[in-house]
C-alpha cells in the first residue's frame, strides 16, 4: 500500500462531528458536553485548510443549555444548509438544528429546530442528520419516543422545516445511521440487527409535501467470510455513488470474544441493490469500526477501527489501499472526505483532526493493480497449460 501524507492537529476541544462544505473549508462539532463542569465550550467551528495548514476562521460558540454536536451534515449539492443534532437541557429539547451558512462571510447561523427526542434519557442523541437527493428536498433525522422502545425515523422539508410523514415511523432498536441511493428512490436503515429497505416518493400537492415510505427488503443477517456465534451487528450502510449505484455497502462488527485479548474483526460487504444478493465480503480489522464515509464520486470507502487505525479501501474491488496506524490517541468519533476526494478527515475525543493527503489517481490505481494481477495469473495459467502439453508428448 502507498504511504500517504498526513497530519494531527491539535485543538482546545473534543471531536464528535464533522463535515466537509467545500474542498477547503471542514466543519467541526464538540465540545465538552452536557454537564460542562470541564469548562470547556460545546461548539461549531469553520476552519480553512489551505498548504495543509488548519485554521480557524470562526466559532459559533453554543448556548449553556445546549450539549456538543453529536451529528452534522450538508447536502451533495446546496451546501449552503448544516444539519445538526444538539441535545438542550431547557424545558423544550429541540435537538433536531437547521443552520444556513454564508461561505462569503464564514456565518452561520440557526434558522429552525425540531423535537425528535422526547425522552430524559441523557444517553440518547440524535445519531442521524441526512439530505435526500431528490428534486423535492428532504432531510431525515431519527428520534426516542417517551412512550416507544425503539426508535423513530423523523423526515422534514427543507428549509422550513415542516413534517412530511403523516406520523414518524416507528423502527425496533437504534438507528445508526440512514442513507439515500442515487435518485433517493431507496432509503436504507442501518440497526444493530438488520438493514431496512423502503421505496421513497415524495409528493407536492398544492404546496403541501408529503413522503411515502413503504418497506420492500430487509437484509436480516450479515454475510461474512468468518461466521460467527453470536451474530454480529451491523455498524453502517450506505449506497454506492457514481459507477457503483448498484451497490449497498454494510459494515459489520463482532460481538465481544470470550478472552478479552481476542481479536473482535470487523467486515465490509457489499450487496447487489437488484437481487441482495452478495458481491463480495472482506475483513476490515480486527476492531470494531467507530467511524465510516463514502466518497461524492463513490470510489473510496474510509473506515476508523477501535484500534485506532484509519484505512481505505476501494469502493470497487475491496481492497485495501491506505492504512495508518495509532492515527488518534483515542477512538475515532467522525470521518468525512472532502467534496473531491483529495483530502480524508477524522476527528476524536482526544482533542485533535487528522488530516489525509489522498492521492488523485488512489482508486485508479487499484484499477491497475488488479490487472496485473489478472494478467499475471492468466500467464501462469497460460505456462502451466504449456508444461502440461510438453509431459503429455513426451
Amino acid at each position: 500500500m502507498p504511504r500517504v501524507p498526513h497530519k494531527s492537529y491539535p485543538l482546545d476541544f473534543p471531536v464528535y462531528s464533522l463535515t466537509f462544505i467545500s474542498p477547503h473549508l471542514l466543519i467541526l462539532g464538540g465540545g465538552g458536553g452536557s454537564s460542562s463542569n470541564s469548562g470547556v465550550k460545546n461548539k461549531l467551528g469553520i476552519y480553512s485548510i489551505t498548504q495543509n495548514e488548519l485554521n480557524l476562521k470562526l466559532a459559533y460558540e453554543l448556548d449553556n443549555t445546549d450539549d456538543c454536536p453529536m451529528s452534522l451534515n450538508v447536502p451533495l449539492t446546496n451546501k449552503h444548509y448544516l444539519l445538526a443534532g444538539i441535545n438542550s437541557n431547557s424545558e423544550v429539547n429541540e435537538n433536531c438544528r437547521l443552520f444556513s451558512i454564508d461561505q462569503q462571510s464564514d456565518q452561520i447561523n440557526q434558522i429552525h429546530a425540531k423535537q425528535t427526542i422526547f425522552t430524559n434519557d441523557v444517553t440518547c442523541y440524535q445519531r442521524v442528520a441526512h439530505f435526500s437527493n431528490a428534486s423535492i428536498p428532504v432531510l431525515i433525522v431519527d428520534g426516542k419516543s417517551t412512550e416507544k422502545s425503539g426508535s423513530q425515523l423523523h423526515a422534514f422539508s427543507y428549509p422550513d422545516m415542516n413534517p412530511v410523514l403523516r406520523d414518524p415511523l416507528q423502527i425496533n432498536g437504534d438507528i445508526l445511521n440512514v442513507t439515500f441511493n442515487s435518485d433517493s428512490s431507496l432509503l436504507a436503515v442501518a440497526t444493530p440487527t438488520n438493514v431496512l429497505i423502503f421505496t421513497f416518493s415524495v409528493d407536492n400537492k398544492e404546496g403541501k409535501i408529503h413522503c411515502n415510505l413503504n418497506l420492500s427488503h430487509t437484509i436480516n443477517h450479515p454475510a461474512l467470510p468468518k461466521p460467527s456465534s453470536p451474530s454480529p451487528s451491523f455498524r453502517h450502510a450506505n449506497f454506492g455513488r457514481g459507477a457503483h449505484t448498484n451497490r449497498l455497502y454494510t459494515i459489520t462488527n463482532s460481538p465481544p470474544p470470550h478472552k478479552k485479548k481476542a481479536a473482535r474483526p470487523s467486515f465490509l460487504t457489499a450487496w447487489d441493490v437488484s437481487t441482495w444478493s452478495v458481491v463480495r465480503s472482506v475483513t476490515l480489522a480486527d476492531k470494531p469500526i467507530t467511524a465510516c464515509d463514502l466518497s461524492e464520486d463513490g470510489q473510496l470507502i474510509a473506515f476508523a477501527s477501535a484500534d485506532l487505525s484509519l484505512g481505505i479501501v476501494s469502493a470497487k474491488t475491496l481492497a485495501p489501499l491506505v492504512r495508518i496506524l495509532s492515527a488518534h490517541s483515542f477512538p475515532v468519533t467522525c470521518l468525512s472526505f472532502d467534496p473531491t476526494a483529495t483530502v480524508l478527515a477524522s476527528g476524536s475525543p482526544d482533542n485533535s483532526v487528522r488530516l489525509i493527503q489522498v492521492p488523485q489517481d488512489l482508486a485508479a490505481g487499484d484499477s491497475a493493480r488488479a490487472f496485473v494481477h489478472a494478467l499475471v495469473i492468466a500467464i501462469l495459467i497460460a505456462l502451466l497449460a504449456v508444461l502440461l502439453q510438453l509431459y503429455q508428448t513426451k
